[in-house]
């Protein structure tokens, strides 16, 4: 693959500068202990891999900018042969901080997940028998609040290693539909459904049978993440699971509990009523309700 500076959109850049700040502060031995690391020891390994030497002082403000008490960093514009040279080292097998695909499409990474999976994984566990296979599906559950929710969670692509896509659509209703909305047809639900909301991004089967879903509001980019407290997932071979017990998380909460005048019991009793209002029970679905594409979003 050719590289040019002029070839780089800004997202391509800040994924750069991301493998670069990686490399720097997180990178491991071969006994994955991290290496303490100056940006004059990152300029040593891209020569040594690429034999151009690029500056740590330009490497430094090309990654991280200056003057970022303003809240805008202005970072060093590389010439053409050293931002090659970045490309070439991040994207080396050896190195492997990024893939050329991740240069070539705008969509979520896979490297970050994938090596959060490498980070937890335990040296000589005994394997445990459940597989990410098992959970591919789709899942829902319904919340009754102002508006009627379906929320849906669909677990595609699992990889052997434990890794899956994930989607979350969530179908808004008024409240009064939640009362006769298992009879309905299902072009019933597409006429009262009023508007909708999509996540995306990914979920990861930890070494404890665990999982952890990472989501983005595909309109705003804002973050959404699940956490299993309990399911039915079984080491039993082919056993897929029909239930899972989530944990959401969203916006930080405590200070709204932790007011001056507060009690540390009404404290603990005002969380303990917020993790049962974003713990959601998702049952494995035997069929979709289908929302149109020009569906109104939220």
């Amino acid at each position: 693959m050719e590289v040019a500076l002029h070839t780089f959109s800004d997202w391509q850049l800040d994924r750069l500068r991301d493998a670069i700040h990686a490399f720097k502060y997180f990178h491991c031995d071969s006994f994955g202990d991290r290496i303490k690391q100056s940006w004059k020891d990152v300029s040593a390994a891209i020569e040594e891999y690429t034999g151009v030497l690029v500056r740590g002082e330009r490497l430094r403000t090309f990654t991280e900018g200056e003057n970022k008490k303003s809240g805008n960093p202005k970072y060093t514009v590389l010439q053409p042969e050293s931002l090659d040279a970045v490309y070439r080292f991040v994207t080396d097998d050896d190195i492997a901080l990024l893939s050329e695909g991740e240069l070539i499409e705008c969509m979520p990474a896979e490297q970050a997940p994938l090596q959060l999976m490498e980070y937890l994984a335990v040296k000589d566990a005994q394997p445990s028998g459940i597989t990410s296979a098992l959970l591919d599906g789709r899942y829902s559950t319904t919340q009754l609040t102002d508006e009627f929710i379906v929320k849906e969670v669909t677990l595609q692509n699992p990889t052997k290693n434990g890794l899956l896509q994930v989607v979350e659509r969530e179908l808004f209703f008024s409240a009064e539909a939640s009362e006769d909305f298992e009879n309905w047809t299902p072009n019933k639900k597409i006429d009262e459904c009023f508007y909708r909301m999509k996540y995306s991004g990914w979920g990861i089967l930890t070494p404890e049978a665990n999982l952890l879903f990472f989501l983005k509001d595909d309109n705003t980019g804002k973050n959404r993440y699940y956490i299993t407290l309990a399911s039915d997932l079984s080491s039993l071979p082919d056993v897929p699971p029909e239930l899972l017990v989530l944990l959401k998380r969203e916006n930080h909460e405590f200070e709204t509990f932790a007011g001056p005048d507060q009690t540390l019991q009404k404290i603990t009793d005002n969380i303990q009523q917020m993790t049962m209002n974003n713990t959601f029970l998702f049952t494995r679905m035997t069929e979709r309700v289908v929302i149109p594409e020009d569906a109104k979003d939220k």
